[in-house]
């Protein structure tokens, strides 16, 4: 994932100036989490085993 796909995506704010960490990004939970930090606002480090995942 890149961060031009989030561009024009609207944000609530709510962790806006923050900076996330999330592990296991790629899928399932992980994903969800990293998708609605996004959405708050916040600024995402992603990670995962396999940078093809992300």
């Amino acid at each position: 994932m890149e961060l031009r796909a989030y561009q024009g995506l609207v944000v609530n704010g709510r962790f806006s100036g923050c900076v996330a960490i999330v592990t296991g990004s790629s899928r399932g939970i992980g994903r969800a989490i990293a998708w609605r930090l996004v959405t708050e606002g916040a600024s995402v480090v992603l990670n995962a085993r396999h940078e093809n995942d992300l």
